[in-house]
């Protein structure tokens, strides 16, 4: 794992600005943001083309509630055991997409590891059989406004270049992606989606561009297993409520 990126990652994480969180909250409330979709499709919807879509999550905001450091984060009972049998309904499509590094993503959800984008595109593992690549040339350093931090990663990297990168990989490579996210370094992914055929969500405001938005990772949580629980009654040709 490189020790450099880690390093990084440590840095970011000591840097809590309230500055930066009132940028982001402003950002969040544009009137771009008001006309947004503020729904999210029945997850039953989903169920059908899991098998060929690629499902890309944020973690921090999205996938798990935000703490007092990025430190204190804590995956809850059930989500790594909803998160493995979609890395398995899924063949091996779905990825963390995240500015920490993938040596702190594991750390996380151990001693379970997954796909990922780490480093803000900065890394990536495209399955678990795989080792974690990193490319970290002699770039220059920037810093981005992020929820409660101050992010630093390299120039020239964002999540949306990961993920491209990423969906030109199997198993990813000629599926639909999937991708949700709640902070503004994510608007990158967001706005590549209709490119790659995909779609994306957002987690606690309407971003400009989501085909709909959950009000917190909970929500997010929760649908991720009910795709699950819809796909047994799909499977079983009862269609379920609408």
């Amino acid at each position: 794992m490189n020790q450099h990126l880690l390093d990084q990652d440590l840095m970011e994480r000591d840097l809590m600005e309230q500055d930066s969180a009132e940028m982001a909250l402003e950002e969040d409330t544009s009137p771009e943001d008001e006309a947004s979709p503020d729904t999210v499709p029945v997850p039953r919807s989903l169920v059908p083309h899991l098998n060929e879509a690629a499902i890309l999550l944020d973690i921090d905001g999205t996938l798990l509630d935000l703490a007092p450091t990025p430190r204190e984060v804590w995956v809850p009972p059930g989500l790594a055991k909803t998160l493995n049998r979609l890395l398995v309904r899924t063949s091996g499509a779905l990825a963390l997409v995240s500015g920490r590094s993938l040596n702190d993503i594991d750390l996380i959800f151990a001693p379970e590891q997954f796909p990922g984008v780490g480093g803000h595109g900065a890394e990536m593992r495209v399955s678990v059989d795989t080792e974690a690549v990193a490319d970290l040339p002699n770039a220059p350093i920037e810093v981005l406004p992020g929820k409660c931090v101050c992010e630093i990663k390299h120039s020239g990297f964002t999540k949306a270049t990961g993920v491209l990168e990423l969906m030109t990989h199997e198993p990813f490579k000629g599926r639909r992606p999937f991708f949700i996210g709640d902070d503004v370094t994510d608007e990158s992914v967001f706005a590549i989606m209709p490119d790659l055929g995909g779609l994306a969500f957002s987690v606690g405001r309407r971003a400009k561009g989501v085909a709909g938005h959950f009000d917190e990772p909970r929500d997010v949580r929760e649908w991720l297993a009910h795709l699950l629980d819809d796909e047994k009654t799909v499977a079983g040709g009862s269609s379920g409520p609408a």
